[in-house]
């Protein structure tokens, strides 16, 4: 019998670092601080621009832990940028792990 061929298996993600993504939102970061939540259509990405010194990260979840099965968790420099692309409709709660007081939302409709 012919050799069967073993594909990876990969869940959909519900959101994905793209660094080549052309983003229809703004989250600033400064002063230790996420900016305001942030609406966007299923398919779209968000610029998240850290204005501080300080490195962050942009991590689905709260209170500085991330989700379980976290679709994005990224380090992001000081004067650096991420994008990531949301690809379902829901609230994802992003923190930083780094400065847990840090949260906002990405609203994708």
């Amino acid at each position: 019998p012919a050799a069967r061929k073993s594909w990876p298996r990969r869940s959909a993600a519900r959101c994905a670092f793209t660094p080549g993504g052309s983003p229809s939102a703004t989250v600033q970061i400064a002063s230790f601080a996420f900016g305001d939540d942030v609406t966007v259509t299923a398919g779209q990405a968000v610029v998240f621009t850290n204005q501080d010194g300080a490195g962050h990260t942009v991590t689905e979840g709260t209170g500085g832990e991330a989700a379980d099965s976290a679709c994005v968790d990224e380090s992001i420099g000081g004067g650096r940028s991420v994008i990531v692309t949301f690809t379902e409709p829901g609230d994802f709660q992003i923190t930083c792990k780094i400065h847990p007081s840090m949260q906002t939302a990405v609203h994708v409709e």
